[in-house]
């Protein structure tokens, strides 16, 4: 993600290595990912993992972290953001090599 929406939480201090930012609300100024989460297979898939049948999108949010930065990751993969509400994280893409990308 180059440039990121008016939503943006900036978690890098000035001076620190590295880039690492949350962007809230990616889909509304991101026309694949609105058609990823709408019209893609996203939603079912979601209602299959957590045992639903109607999926709600809640929330959104773009973590990008480039590779280097030393600023702490605040959640770990695969815990709920939402707090009693399911969550379902996915990655779409990774810094580590040797690791396939899911979305390109």
């Amino acid at each position: 993600m180059v440039k990121p929406g008016p939503h943006v939480e900036i978690y890098t201090k000035d001076g620190d290595p590295g880039y690492f930012f949350n962007d809230f609300h990616t889909w509304h100024h991101v026309p694949e990912l609105k058609r990823f989460a709408f019209k893609g297979p996203c939603a079912e898939l979601a209602g299959k993992l957590i045992g639903v049948s109607r999926i709600s999108l809640f929330d959104d949010r773009t973590f990008v972290k480039k590779s280097g930065t030393l600023t702490p990751t605040r959640w770990p993969p695969g815990s709920a953001l939402c707090g009693s509400r399911r969550a379902v994280l996915l990655e779409l893409d990774s810094a580590l090599p040797g690791r396939r990308r899911a979305l390109s």
